[in-house]
């Protein structure tokens, strides 16, 4: 989320990032990916911080389920020495925790298993498009690990069910593409931040994807396409890209049984596809998607041999973008279809 190289380094506890407030506004119970949490605040203003994002995996509380706490708070910048890092810094904690440290403007995410996850910072770190649209979003990835999950830089849509990763390098597409097919009815599952089963929670020899936020990141010319000029902005990215929060716009889903890869292809006149492609070219396209925590290659080392199984497993077709998005949406469903009937390998 930072513009700013990170440094990175393995950090003692600081009693400092657990000593937070009390919360005083209600209590959100959230299921994101199967983890129970309870989202608590210091304040209800820092409410729209967060919940617009997230707000889709609210969920019954089951009596008994154990839940992870997830505490947001603001605090004054002054009064942490985490503010004293010149650029983005994360830590590995010790017992499996993690701690991102943002200073300009300032924010901190930390997750441990046993006190949950922390998101606190200033007004404007916690109010910053980065964080309102991916709250707390390293914090998730390394609680989402623990439990079996991959957190992943790929979009997802579902239909009936079925879903189609969405795959390709920053700028590729990936929001725009799984916007087309979600404003023509398929359910929108992310843009550019899914997380991905394990194999130990693969059914029917395929993963399952699961949303994470309700947002996304759209250049204008993208949106104006799109119609999403009226939907409600959480700001820009440090990139000066809008992003936009697409809850209420399209109907948001938490999950799909993958069923089809889909790799992006340099946008042409046309668009072109669904074309079935080698699993080699798929896995190529996957490989650099694994959100990485930036301090050594333990997510790289976990997910390369998950994403060979994937591209094996999983039918990979590519599609050529262009701008008649109804035909990028109806693209998507055919390869979605197609991967359904091909079944996986």
């Amino acid at each position: 989320m930072a513009a700013h190289p990170p440094a990175a380094g393995t950090a003692p506890p600081d009693p400092r990032l657990t000593a937070r407030p009390a919360a005083d506004a209600g209590s959100h119970h959230l299921r994101i990916a199967g983890v129970a949490l309870d989202l608590r605040f210091s304040e209800r203003d820092l409410e729209p911080m967060v919940l617009p994002a997230v707000g889709m995996h609210r969920s019954e509380l089951v009596p008994g389920e154990p839940s992870v706490p997830w505490l947001v708070s603001d605090a004054r910048t002054g009064d942490h020495a985490a503010w004293d890092a010149e650029t983005l810094r994360v830590d590995r904690l010790p017992g499996g925790g993690i701690r991102s440290t943002h200073p300009d403007p300032p924010l901190v995410e930390v997750e441990h298993p046993t006190t949950g996850i922390e998101l606190w910072g200033s007004t404007a770190g916690l109010g910053s498009a980065e964080s309102r649209s991916h709250p707390a979003a390293t914090a998730l990835s390394n609680l989402l690990a623990r439990d079996g999950r991959q957190t992943l830089h790929v979009g997802a849509v579902e239909i009936d069910g079925n879903a189609a990763l969405i795959v390709g390098p920053p700028g590729a597409g990936k929001s725009t593409t799984a916007l087309a097919a979600a404003v023509c009815g398929a359910g929108f599952i992310g843009d550019d931040a899914c997380a991905l089963d394990d194999l130990q929670h693969w059914t029917d020899g395929a993963p399952t994807v699961h949303a994470l936020f309700a947002s996304a990141k759209l250049w204008p010319d993208s949106g104006d396409e799109l119609g999403a000029a009226a939907w409600t902005t959480m700001g820009r990215t440090s990139a000066d890209k809008p992003v936009v929060s697409v809850d209420g716009r399209v109907r948001v889903t938490n999950r799909g049984r993958v069923t089809a890869l889909v790799i992006l292809r340099p946008p042409g006149p046309v668009v072109t596809g669904p074309t079935p492609i080698a699993a080699a070219h798929a896995l190529r396209g996957l490989i650099p998607t694994v959100r990485s925590n930036h301090i050594d290659d333990r997510e790289l080392r976990r997910w390369a041999p998950l994403a060979a199984e994937v591209a094996r497993r999983v039918p990979a077709y590519a599609i050529g973008l262009g701008w008649d998005l109804p035909a990028v949406a109806g693209a998507v469903v055919d390869a979605i279809e197609a991967g359904a009937r091909r079944g996986p390998s």
